[in-house]
């Protein structure tokens, strides 16, 4: 092991490629399909704003659920990808906290991805009608069942988009990294004594 490092193999690096394209295309998606689901309410609530017309209505529906294919596809490949480099990397989980805080702060919120991920497909399936003549309120039922998680887990996805934000900077600025960060001769000293063990 080099410096201080993590190595990783070819196949590896192959996975944190496709996590990292994955991460970046769930998560801009995410905010993304926010603007658009937002731009239909009044600010501060989820009641539909009353001066939309129904057919802009339907199509900002039908783009918030075409997008949702993206999103789904992204944090799919951003969950295998992170699960086979954080397995990979398992021997340096005691001595950098950073990296077990961030695949912590990742999975934990899995079960509400996967809850959104039904209704997205829900309303995927619902507004593939190209023609735009789906049922607008089945549409705005799904749509706003997908964004309150159901009443009973409100704030749960706002919670859970922080958490994945904050995953990211840990990875970035690496907080609870364990040794000495002043002394490079004592980082390198760290990493070869960790890489003997």
């Amino acid at each position: 092991m080099s410096n201080s490092s993590l190595q990783l193999s070819g196949i590896h690096k192959s996975f944190l490629l496709i996590a990292v394209l994955g991460a970046i295309i769930w998560l801009g998606g995410s905010v993304l399909r926010a603007a658009i689901a937002f731009d239909l309410m009044i600010p501060g609530t989820l009641d539909f704003s009353p001066g939309v017309d129904a057919a802009a209505i339907r199509q900002s529906i039908r783009l918030f659920a075409m997008t949702g294919f993206y999103t789904m596809s992204g944090y799919i490949a951003a969950f295998l990808g992170f699960s086979v480099v954080f397995a990979a990397l398992r021997r340096h989980w005691k001595r950098r906290g950073w990296l077990v805080a961030a695949a912590f702060l990742f999975y934990l919120y899995a079960p509400v991805e996967v809850w959104q991920m039904y209704f997205d497909g829900k309303l995927l399936q619902l507004t593939t009608d190209a023609a735009l003549s789906f049922s607008l309120s089945d549409a705005q039922d799904l749509l706003l069942r997908r964004l309150t998680l159901q009443e009973n887990l409100q704030g749960l996805s706002l919670l859970a988009i922080l958490a994945y934000f904050t995953s990211v900077l840990f990875l970035v600025f690496r907080p609870l990294e364990k040794g000495h960060k002043g002394d490079p001769a004592k980082i390198a000293q760290n990493v070869s004594r960790e890489s003997d063990d």
